[in-house]
């Protein structure tokens, strides 16, 4: 018989895996501090990888999850309880998503120059600060639902817009910079959303899991990531320019391919067949997000192959310093989110589950 003292056994494995996992990946950072950005496999060529692939999935995820408290202050489709997890969760998701950028720049001191540059026409620069008023507008949403039950109209539509506005900073990045062909496409800021999105309500199953109409929402987003994603790439590669052929033949058949059979297959195709067949939530949520993080690591490494198709220069691959490093910073979110959840004085079970429909 499954006992609440075997619940809290299997609890106290997962917080040790995560810890183990967190130190792991702390020393893999600091290796790479001690040893240069070599130990990656970035360049000089290839200065955007993993490491960004990973911030772009927190930070959309947590914007996501904002927008869904946001939203909520329209229709009581959830319980302020939940309200207020699902708004912990996505601060955490911000902040995971600062250690992730902070890992990329290579050495802290680079945040600190970032932070007080204030050249505001760099797409980055607006990409942080974005990302901080993101999170101070949660934490502050957070503090008054748990002090009123509510955050009221005026905070659900500045949740809202400030979610809606960090992933389009973020999809915009990218699109205008003219030297990546790829990233030009005017799908790039609309599978930037659709990503947030995937990743938000995939976020939003761990905190209610037994919630049919969050499960159909991730149906819904994953199907229309499918479609966006086939479309993108095989229009591209059969009807697109010389370059757009290219990049697109690097995604199919180069060393990008990985990457994109991987999120096509384990993340996108394989949590479909989880949620209709079996309806397997927590399987499900897992492949998601590791999908749209697949996915991000091939446009990256494909937008940057531009100059290089015929030289077999620069071809991006994840050194295994940068996958343990992006696994600690998940281990980080796990052991964060418990501890903002015994902040606030929750219990990390899913018993408490809000059980009202959420409707958006």
């Amino acid at each position: 018989m499954y006992t609440t003292e075997n619940k809290i056994n299997r609890l106290s494995k997962s917080y040790l895996a995560a810890v183990i996992l967190a130190i792991t990946g702390i020393g893999t950072w600091i290796f790479q501090l001690v040893s240069g950005m070599q130990v990656t496999g970035l360049d000089n060529g290839v200065v955007w990888g993993l490491y960004i692939a990973a911030f772009f999935v927190a930070v959309g995820g947590g914007a996501a999850l904002l927008a869904i408290a946001g939203i909520s202050e329209f229709k009581n489709v959830i319980s302020p309880v939940t309200k207020s997890k699902t708004l912990i969760l996505a601060i955490t998701a911000f902040i995971v998503g600062g250690i992730l950028i902070t890992m990329d720049l290579g050495n802290p001191i680079q945040v600190f120059r970032l932070i007080t540059s204030f050249r505001f026409q760099s797409m980055m620069v607006w990409d942080f600060w974005f990302l901080a008023l993101c999170f101070l507008v949660a934490l502050f949403f957070l503090l008054k639902v748990r002090k009123s039950g509510n955050g009221g109209k005026i905070f659900g539509v500045i949740a809202i817009a400030t979610a809606l506005f960090v992933v389009v900073v973020e999809g915009f990045m990218l699109s205008s910079m003219a030297a990546h062909d790829m990233w030009g496409s005017g799908m790039t800021v609309v599978s930037f959303l659709i990503s947030a999105a995937v990743v938000g309500c995939a976020l939003a199953m761990l905190i209610m899991p037994k919630n049919e109409s969050v499960r159909k929402m991730l149906l819904t987003v994953l199907v229309l990531s499918l479609i966006v994603t086939l479309a993108e790439v095989f229009t591209g590669a059969l009807t697109g320019n010389p370059e757009t052929k290219a990049e697109m033949m690097f995604v199919l058949s180069g060393k990008a391919a990985p990457f994109f059979w991987g999120q096509l297959t384990i993340g996108l195709l394989v949590p479909l067949f989880l949620l209709i067949k079996y309806a397997k939530p927590i399987a499900a949520v897992l492949l998601a997000v590791v999908g749209v993080v697949l996915e991000k690591t091939w446009v990256l490494a494909a937008g940057q192959a531009g100059h290089w198709m015929q030289e077999s220069l620069n071809v991006y691959s994840p050194s295994v310093i940068e996958y343990i490093t992006v696994v600690g910073a998940a281990a980080i979110g796990v052991l964060l989110f418990e501890l903002l959840m015994k902040l606030f004085n929750f219990k990390v079970s899913p018993a408490s589950e809000d059980q009202k429909t959420l409707v958006i």
